[in-house]
């Protein structure tokens, strides 16, 4: 498996290699900066593998040249063939938030993943379906596609899911340090949903809810919304993976193009008052009973 190493790994391992005594007793040691690149989703774990081998043990000449070797390579930038090792990981990735919990029950396991308003509809949906499923939200706001790339492994873990339903949008279309285009969003949602229908679970894409069409903060516009759900339903088609259609849903009791939706939206906001996160939830219900029609 050949792949670039990033400059950023390279700068690693050119700073942390070092060797410890002279002749035969010489000790290849890695720095701790090698930690950072050894963490990074799809990180070179090769560096994982040669800080294990070099930590402690005293290594011949022999070891000594084949790991300064391995090291170079690191350092020099062509492509490297290498065994990609299984990532694992010491501490939480920065800014992903904790790992999942382990499950408390034999239930199928269900996986949210998502923004403040899943994060806001999730405790409405447990109490209609906790017979059914052990349900878990990441324990974090989601935020745009580029965190969902970097912390997708992360928010998996080792746990074995049934069941993951997902979105990204809000984040990626807001005017602040987070916007994305919409090129870059479609790139970041093919590898999020080619890695997610790689875990066996079933699948169900919530589309990106409306935006008011008065000022928001930070500032967003429904347009936007309407083309990054379109991006996202051309890669749900591809892999065939169910739509919760949570638009249109909103536009049902709001209307299209609408400024304010009283009693259900929050005023001058993208998020829901408690009336309207149940109204959500009743088409998420009808979505996952679509799925799993044996169960609930």
């Amino acid at each position: 498996f050949s792949r670039r190493v990033p400059p950023a790994q390279r700068i690693c391992a050119q700073r942390s290699v070092q060797f410890i005594g002279r002749g035969s007793s010489a000790v290849l040691q890695l720095a701790p900066e090698i930690e950072d690149a050894c963490r990074v989703p799809y990180g070179f774990d090769i560096c994982c593998c040669v800080r294990s081998q070099a930590s402690t043990e005293m290594a011949s000449p022999l070891q000594v040249v084949l790991l300064l070797a391995v090291a170079l390579m690191l350092v020099s930038g062509p492509a490297v063939t290498a065994r990609m090792l299984p990532h694992r990981e010491s501490k939480p990735f920065a800014g992903c938030g904790d790992p999942p919990a382990p499950n408390r029950t034999s239930l199928p396991q269900y996986l949210v993943i998502g923004d403040s308003i899943s994060l806001g509809y999730t405790p409405h949906l447990v109490p209609h379906i906790n017979k059914t499923f052990e349900v878990q939200h990441i324990h974090i706001n989601g935020g745009n596609s580029a965190r969902g790339t970097n912390c997708l492994t992360h928010w998996l873990g080792e746990n074995h899911w049934d069941f993951i339903s997902f979105n990204f949008g809000l984040h990626d279309i807001a005017h602040d340090a987070e916007q994305l285009t919409l090129k870059q969003y479609a790139t970041n949602m093919l590898n999020i949903t080619e890695r997610l229908n790689a875990t066996g679970a079933k699948l169900l894409w919530v589309d990106t809810t409306p935006v008011p069409n008065v000022t928001v903060s930070p500032g967003r516009f429904d347009s936007d919304v309407v083309e990054f759900n379109a991006a996202a339903a051309t890669i749900m088609a591809k892999f065939e993976i169910a739509t919760d259609d949570l638009y249109g849903w909103v536009e049902t009791k709001c209307g299209a193009h609408y400024t304010s939706c009283a009693g259900i939206q929050l005023p001058k906001n993208v998020h829901y008052t408690p009336a309207g996160y149940d109204y959500l939830v009743e088409s998420l219900l009808t979505s996952i009973h679509a799925l799993f029609p044996p169960m609930l």
